[in-house]
């Protein structure tokens, strides 16, 4: 996000700079920002200043990232998430789906290696599996249920295999889906991870989320349950951002997902 003034446009949840940016393509002014939640009005009407002040062209060059963040498919902030909580979101569809769903994926080398295929001897087809989480340190850990996995003996003998080429769209049949049918998709198939993408409530959550996962699980293990409760305690947008950028299978524990 460009900040030629130094305003941390970046610390604006999503639908205020989306609101922002409605205000400023249709020059209505800022009456709107009343109808704002006290808590956040303020903050808007000073990113509201602050953009006005930018000069004409900083203006439009931060007007010019809204618009493609806003017409963006994928959640503000997805890139931070866990690659497992969208490797999840990417198992639960149609495995002829997956090269739409990784087409321009953020993170989506990282999300690849997660997904794997089983086969179905029944319907003599692959389907997709749970997706293969990181290892979790045993304090973490609770049993789960698994599905079975094709493997390289079941190749050997003969079961069939797919790849899912990163970056590229294509059908069953080879033909390349549309870019608008790929946005679609992929905002019906991400666009409920949302909440675990909004950037955190305050500075113990900033803090948290600033840690890499090794070093968050490490924290989490220090603290314990005490630092669940901090989190709720400075807001939700804390505690769910702080999920996201744990692995899912512990995430879903802290917000119930």
């Amino acid at each position: 996000m460009t900040e030629p003034t130094g305003f941390g446009f970046n610390e604006l949840h999503a639908e205020e700079r989306g609101l922002l940016l409605g205000l400023s393509l249709q020059a209505t002014g800022d009456a709107a920002l009343s109808r704002l939640a006290s808590s956040r009005r303020q903050a808007c009407r000073n990113a509201w200043q602050a953009l006005r002040a930018l000069s004409r062209s900083d203006r439009a060059a931060v007007l010019a990232e809204w618009i493609v963040e806003a017409r963006s498919p994928f959640p503000p902030g997805m890139e931070r998430l866990h690659p497992s909580w969208l490797a999840e979101a990417i198992a639960r569809e149609p495995t002829e789906l997956w090269p739409a769903l990784l087409c321009g994926l953020p993170g989506a080398q990282a999300v690849q290696p997660l997904l794997e295929f089983r086969w179905e001897p029944s319907e003599g087809s692959l389907r997709p599996s749970a997706p293969h989480l990181p290892h979790l340190p045993a304090r973490f850990a609770r049993p789960r249920q698994t599905l079975p996995r094709w493997s390289a003996a079941g190749e050997a003998g003969g079961l069939p295999t797919r790849q899912v080429r990163v970056g590229s769209a294509i059908t069953p049949d080879g033909e390349t889906w549309p870019p608008k049918s790929v946005a679609e998709l992929q905002g019906c198939v991400f666009g409920r991870l949302a909440p675990l993408c909004a950037g955190p409530s305050g500075p113990l959550g900033a803090g948290l989320c600033r840690l890499g996962c090794d070093e968050l699980l490490a924290e989490i293990a220090r603290r314990g349950p005490a630092l669940q409760q901090e989190l709720c305690a400075e807001g939700d947008a804390s505690l769910w951002a702080v999920a996201g950028r744990l692995p899912a299978t512990l995430g879903r524990q802290w917000v119930k997902w």
